[in-house]
């Protein structure tokens, strides 16, 4: 790098001095850089301390002479300075919210463990409101009374005794098992619904119990019977009771308002069907007979179904009659003699549906008949805004019920039927199928039979 410029900047530049209040003369003000070859950094300086000085190129002591102990400063941050009390005390101020850290010591070592001891009295320890963990064994000598609280489980067998009193034992709103036989007085019961029930058993079966008309009853089988001296009252309600006339004659008194029901038999079998019969006498019945031929006779049952008016009927096919048709003189309709008719001007109720696709559409409903309804279809036009694929079909996208499939042209395609195109059955649907990049609306028009 060349040094030393041999020009002076021209007219304008302007370089600081201190003029000399002796002689006049002006001194230029210079700034102090580092030596190094190329070097531009300044050498730091304030005018609060001067110029920066390194220290720490000094080989020997340094003494520094202290006017006043607030002017000296010392920087000491990330270097261990030893503190002395100078074979004297050393005295720490600490405010109570910023403590100072102590670590005890045995003289030797640090202590880890703080033993405590009651020194031959008495050791109080409270627990700050919270919880006491306490490690190890604690051994403690009963006196008084202890209450005894919650307990996980006993493995000690404890004797439990009433002192002679009442004991009391609270299941906790759960179950107590108790091994062993328990012994229990059932006391006075305070009404039906406290009594202890009982059982009566021949010790494999218990007796049963049977409600008659609301009251309970105990079943008892009768195997013994001694005459009786009075009047016996039987109560069969519900059962069957077979009644004889021990080989007599009975006689069942019935008011007219309260018949008796009797099964007719011919000695053998009971009556199903009673037999009518006129006793040789003539039989009025009042109403309508339906009555069965029978056996055919001449007149008036035999009739030929295959005549009309005597005359043999023609079949054009099996089960099929051919029939002609003629005016009121009889004469045969032809071509001289043509069937007048007359045309029906009343047209059906157009319906007219109408629906916009898009591409890659399956199988959208054109036209949904009312229940029960075919649709009939008499016209058709396609209006192409996007060149694809459509189909048109009826219910089912099949080659058999295809109205129209291919690719219309962009425009307007018409389609009338010279015959109407109807559904192939009641309440199947009018839809429609597209392919990629199909578009436009497709209108049909007709009714619905």
């Amino acid at each position: 790098m060349a040094d030393n410029v041999g020009f002076t900047p021209g007219s304008g530049a302007t370089i600081k001095t201190d003029q000399g209040s002796l002689s006049g003369a002006h001194m230029q003000v210079v700034k102090l850089a580092e030596s190094a070859d190329g070097g531009e950094s300044l050498v730091g300086a304030d005018a609060t301390y001067g110029l920066d000085v390194d220290v720490t190129r000094v080989q020997a002591v340094v003494t520094v002479a202290q006017s006043s102990p607030t002017n000296l400063r010392v920087d000491a941050s990330g270097v261990p300075v030893p503190v002395t009390d100078n074979s004297g005390s050393l005295t720490v101020d600490a405010p109570v919210s910023t403590p100072v850290f102590v670590r005890l010591s045995d003289g030797t070592n640090a202590l880890t463990t703080l033993p405590v001891s009651d020194g031959g009295g008495t050791l109080s320890v409270d627990d700050g409101a919270g919880s006491l963990t306490v490690d190890g064994t604690v051994a403690a000598t009963q006196s008084g009374t202890w209450n005894i609280g919650t307990v996980a489980s006993i493995t000690t067998p404890v004797p439990v005794t009433d002192n002679s009193g009442s004991l009391t034992v609270d299941d906790g709103g759960g179950s107590l098992t108790v091994d062993g036989s328990v012994t229990s007085s059932q006391g006075s019961p305070a009404g039906n619904a406290n009594a202890w029930p009982v059982k009566v058993s021949d010790g494999t079966s218990t007796a049963g119990i049977t409600d008659v008309s609301g009251a309970k009853c105990l079943k008892v089988d009768v195997v013994q019977q001694a005459a009786p001296t009075g009047t016996v009252t039987v109560n069969a309600s519900g059962y069957a009771v077979p009644v004889t006339d021990n080989s007599g004659s009975l006689t069942v008194d019935a008011p007219v308002g309260t018949p008796v029901f009797v099964r007719l038999s011919d000695g053998a079998a009971a009556i199903t069907a009673l037999p009518v019969t006129d006793n040789s006498g003539s039989l009025t019945v009042d109403g309508s007979v339906t009555a069965n031929q029978g056996t055919a006779n001449a007149t008036p049952w035999n009739q030929n179904v295959a005549q009309v008016g005597g005359a043999s009927v023609v079949s054009a096919a099996a089960g099929v009659q051919k029939v002609g048709v003629a005016d009121e003189s009889g004469a045969a309709f032809s071509d001289t003699n043509p069937l007048p008719v007359s045309v029906v001007t009343t047209d059906r109720t157009r319906i007219s549906k109408a629906a916009t696709y898009a591409a890659n559409e399956t199988d959208v409903a054109i036209w949904t008949p009312a229940g029960g309804k075919k649709f009939v279809v008499l016209g058709c036009i396609i209006n192409t805004t996007g060149v694809g694929l459509i189909k048109i079909y009826d219910n089912a996208n099949a080659a058999a019920n295809m109205l129209f499939q291919g690719t219309p042209i962009a425009g307007t395609v018409c389609m009338l039927f010279p015959h109407p195109w109807v559904s192939g059955a009641a309440n199947n649907v009018l839809r429609y199928s597209t392919g990629a990049a199909a578009a436009g609306d497709v209108t049909v028009y007709g009714y619905e039979v």
